[in-house]
């Protein structure tokens, strides 16, 4: 996991299968996603982006989640394509696409 930048001490070594598995057990949840990501540990913060609650995520929240989560590189991509994902298939209000 390091070699990918990945901080082991705050990491478990929960695959993706299971925490995909563990996501659609557990369901949406804005509160539940946010105590996640706030646990610091690698793969609470994946689930936590599996779990969110895009419509209830303001870009300012996207945005510190992305920055806080770097130099774990993993992360950041799970964040920014999961929000992509979900807010490029919904209407936003205020927020255009080309």
């Amino acid at each position: 996991m390091s070699k990918y930048g990945i901080n082991t001490e705050k990491a478990l070594g929960v695959s993706m299968p299971l925490l995909r598995q563990t996501a659609k057990k557990l369901g949406k949840s804005h509160s539940f996603a946010l105590e996640l990501w706030a646990s610091g540990i690698h793969e609470a913060r994946i689930l936590a982006c599996l779990v969110e609650e895009p419509a209830l995520v303001s870009e300012d929240l996207a945005e510190v989640c992305v920055k806080d989560s770097i130099p774990g590189i993993y992360v950041t991509t799970a964040v920014s394509t999961s929000l992509e994902n979900r807010f490029c298939t919904q209407e936003m209000p205020g927020m255009e696409f080309a």
